[in-house]
């Protein structure tokens, strides 16, 4: 257990509903909210010395701008950290942990990722959610979460890490589990470095990773995202596409004629979920991440890269385990 002289840095960027004592539900809208909010959970300041910084309220979307925010706050106090815990919101939490980890790298010091149940201040239809959540688990979570995440911050970790329910996972295997009642996420590959029972159980084999990832702590917020489905129109003009960081299109097997727009433009993208087909250099085909791997990596790659085929070169290196055998 992480012991009260631990200085550990808690970053509030939504995913902070909680139940207080009198059933009243909490969050951190601004910077004020923060004090009651912490109050209701004293037992945290038994455990370590929280220092709370206010990032954004429980209704912003989060982005890049958000994620460097993030990255920032964190790396000006590495030195004087014990560890860090990012609440966030609870929706985006895959990309959260995935930016976090492309900004952050080599970092030296334990980040783990966790939220409420729900987030979102607009909670008139949310009812349902949180009577059940009153009445199968007397909160929202969040409570749990974080005495968890605080009992193993000073375990080695190889990277980032989430705790959520009875899980902690690599932050880059995060998926949703929508259909799960407390686990609303899982490992992609189902492996996790710890469990939580009684206690919290970690892999026993777990250290810091050596890996080495260049020190970009940028990523690029002009990503235009392609859902395609067959029959849909790509009528937008090659100029509009031109202006855009990069694009990355989530599809099958692109049609011929889609495929003869993509050798056209002159940004970097990136094909995801599909069979490699003959496009032109400057192109990558990606399967063996998540999603939230693919959206911010290519942010980051996009960000970074001198030019399309250093681009290329960014995004078809494993750099931090984000990839996986298929």
């Amino acid at each position: 257990m992480v012991k009260s002289n631990k200085k550990i840095f808690l970053l509030l960027s939504g995913g902070t509903w909680l139940f207080d004592k009198s059933q009243h539900f909490l969050s951190v809208q601004e910077e004020e909210d923060v004090p009651a909010w912490l109050d209701s959970m004293p037992e945290l300041g038994i455990m370590a010395d929280l220092q709370p910084i206010f990032i954004c309220a429980e209704d912003k979307i989060l982005d890049a701008d958000v994620w460097q925010q993030m990255a920032d706050a964190i790396r000006e106090r590495e030195t004087e950290a014990d560890g860090f815990i990012v609440v966030s919101r609870t929706e985006q939490l895959p990309y959260t942990a995935a930016a976090l980890s492309f900004l952050l790298p080599n970092f030296s010091k334990n980040i783990i990722l966790t939220a409420s149940q729900i987030s979102g201040a607009h909670w008139s239809g949310k009812k349902e959610i949180i009577n059940n959540l009153k009445n199968k688990h007397s909160g929202s979570g969040l409570r749990a979460n974080m005495i968890n995440a605080l009992q193993v911050l000073s375990s080695p970790l190889p990277g980032i890490a989430v705790m959520f329910g009875t899980r902690l996972i690599p932050a880059l295997k995060l998926v949703p589990e929508p259909k799960a009642d407390i686990n609303l996420f899982a490992s992609a590959d189902n492996y996790y470095w710890g469990r939580v029972d009684f206690g919290v159980s970690l892999k026993s084999n777990l250290a810091k990773s050596g890996a080495k990832l260049p020190k970009f702590t940028k990523l690029k917020s002009q990503l235009l995202i392609i859902e395609d489905l067959d029959g849909l129109d790509w009528s937008w003009p090659d100029e509009l596409i031109n202006k855009q960081g990069a694009i990355l299109i989530r599809a099958g097997i692109l049609a011929n004629e889609k495929l003869d727009r993509v050798r056209r433009w002159k940004v970097p993208v990136i094909v995801y979920g599909g069979h490699e087909q003959t496009v032109r250099e400057g192109v990558v085909f990606i399967n063996n991440c998540t999603w939230p791997v693919a959206v911010i990596k290519t942010m980051w790659a996009a960000a970074n890269a001198k030019d399309n085929a250093d681009f290329g070169k960014l995004m078809k290196k494993n750099y931090l385990g984000e990839y996986w055998p298929y």
